[in-house]
């Protein structure tokens, strides 16, 4: 017994030891504070993930940021593509997003229609 409590205290010393140096080192050099992203440059990256996000490029969302909050319009076919928008927005630098995407089963008709036309003034153009 009495040679078990001597290795305890002997870890906790070790213990106690090692802990030293590491505290004293963080206070040595503190963090440094990373410089908050800009309301423009969360708008791109933002932007930038709806358009490479194989869910919601079809459809036209739109975000706009201020004093990092992100408010996300557009509509879309789908409650879960609704959300899936509010996750994309959700990036570092963005403190809350205001979801005021619209839900409409006719969107992914309305794009069909919109393919269409598209097709069509290219071809009346030939």
């Amino acid at each position: 017994m009495r040679m078990l409590n001597s290795a305890i205290v002997a870890f906790a010393a070790v213990g106690a030891m090692a802990a030293g140096p590491v505290s004293a080192h963080a206070a040595r050099f503190p963090q440094t504070a990373t410089a908050k992203p800009t309301d423009s440059s969360l708008n791109d990256r933002i932007e930038a993930r709806f358009k490479n996000d194989a869910t919601l490029k079809k459809y036209h969302l739109s975000v706009s940021v201020e004093n990092g909050v992100a408010t996300v319009k557009g509509m879309v076919a789908t409650e879960a593509q609704k959300m899936r928008a509010a996750n994309v927005a959700k990036i570092t630098g963005v403190t809350r997003v205001e979801n005021q995407v619209t839900v409409d089963k006719a969107a992914d008709m309305s794009l069909g229609a919109e393919a269409k036309d598209v097709a069509k003034k290219t071809a009346d153009k030939t």
